[in-house]
């Protein structure tokens, strides 16, 4: 009998994760249509500067003389900005935008500063060698400028190398976010440069928001619209976000106004990687889509989210993700493991609350709900204590899968990319 084969990412290995699933098997398979990279990047990103959505080309807003903040996403994102920044820096160049008025603000949000090696990574190294860079450090008091409160009392305090530019300019890329929405546009500023209480404040609405807050929600979103409301404090000048297909190609740039060339952007991805969600099957197996979405566990959370919501009650997840740094915040494993009772870690949620320890508590609860099979480097107790069961292997995962399991299970190659909706 033939079979199906498919490779399975774990950080950047795939050769070692392949799985085989019966012959006519593929209606088993949760993943996007294939989406075209497109054909010259550059050039695509070169046509979106000159000819933008609902604004004008970004050489007729910037002065020769000013200075430009382009904001970058860290790495746990990667979104070819090794490949778009040197365009558009050419392209500021090329309007009288000299290297030294243009700095680079790294968005890392709550996340550790990028390193040197990282940097290169996502700037290239000439790029490195010739502009000023520097990463948002949250938890520096002093790094940060008061902006105002929005409606739903957010403290807004922003990096003030971007508040002291003349222009800044929004770069990234877009894709389904648990919280937000949609990654990509005003998530550049807040949570990007902002300070740990912007950050923690705005993220805190998940408490009270309920079904308000889900993947592909922009309207009504409490989260998504007061990083709006945030971002319009510092009236962003520009934005270049693209997004990536299935194969981490670009396949759609979006440049203009900060907010409507986002939402078109918003539209696109959700077109093409937003799928009914199916039917409950009591096996799932699932990778996170490999590094750097699953670089740590916090990280890969996202694509647990969507086997979650696929597997019944019950039932068993397998899940691959490599997590290479680790669980990626203490506040994580503690809220994850801990034995307080879900009402006390509501409590302390409301308390002091951070996302690190929301997301430990959805994983708290995600370990009642299904047998979690988690396939990492994260070291055996730690997962044990998380509720779930560590495996090393693909083939030990699956060492008690049935044949019958597998023609009636789910398999989402690429869980962080795709959002069930």
């Amino acid at each position: 009998m033939s079979e199906l084969r498919i490779s399975l990412s774990c950080g950047e290995n795939t050769e070692d994760f392949c799985l085989s699933l019966p012959s006519g098997a593929a209606r088993n398979i949760i993943q996007a249509s294939p989406v075209p990279g497109l054909a010259d990047f550059g050039e695509a990103v070169r046509q979106a500067l000159s000819d933008p959505i609902a604004s004008p080309p970004l050489k007729e807003l910037i002065l020769p003389g000013q200075k430009v903040v382009i904001i970058v996403n860290d790495i746990t994102r990667r979104v070819k900005s090794e490949e778009y920044m040197p365009v558009l820096v050419e392209y500021l160049n090329d309007a009288g935008i000299p290297d030294r008025d243009i700095t680079v603000l790294i968005a890392t949000g709550t996340h550790r500063p990028v390193t040197e090696e990282e940097l290169r990574r996502l700037l290239g190294s000439d790029l490195v060698s010739r502009l000023t860079i520097r990463n948002n450090i949250a938890g520096e008091p002093a790094e940060h400028i008061y902006l105002g409160t929005t409606s739903r009392g957010t403290p807004v305090k922003l990096n003030r190398l971007a508040v002291n530019s003349d222009h800044v300019i929004l770069t990234g890329g877009i894709n389904f976010h648990f919280l937000a929405g949609f990654s990509g546009g005003r998530k550049s500023i807040l949570p990007g440069i902002a300070s740990s209480e912007s950050i923690q404040a705005n993220h805190s609405l998940v408490l009270e928001a309920g079904f308000n807050v889900a993947q592909g929600l922009l309207q009504g979103n409490p989260i998504a619209e007061d990083m709006l409301e945030a971002a319009a404090l510092i009236k962003p000048t520009f934005l270049l976000n693209v997004v990536l297909n299935e194969k981490g190609l670009p396949a759609g740039v979006f440049a203009g106004h900060w907010d409507k060339a986002h939402r078109a952007g918003c539209d696109f991805a959700a077109r093409c990687f937003g799928i009914k969600n199916p039917e409950r099957r009591p096996l799932v197996i699932a990778s996170a889509g490999g590094f750097p979405k699953d670089i740590n566990l916090y990280q890969a959370a996202k694509g647990l989210l969507n086997a979650m919501l696929a597997v019944e009650e019950g039932g068993t997840v397998i899940f691959l993700a490599e997590c290479r740094e680790g669980i990626g915040d203490d506040d994580y494993y503690r809220f994850a493991y801990s034995g307080l009772s879900q009402g006390e870690k509501i409590a302390i949620l409301r308390r002091e609350f951070s996302i690190a320890r929301f997301i430990g508590y959805l994983n708290s609860l995600w370990a009642t709900k299904a047998n979690i099979k988690l396939i990492s480097t994260l070291p055996e107790d730690k997962v044990r204590a998380m509720g779930m069961q560590p495996c090393r292997t693909l083939d030990e995962a699956m060492i008690d899968v049935t044949a019958s399991q597998l023609e009636n299970c789910w398999v989402i190659p690429h869980a962080a990319v795709i959002s069930l909706v």
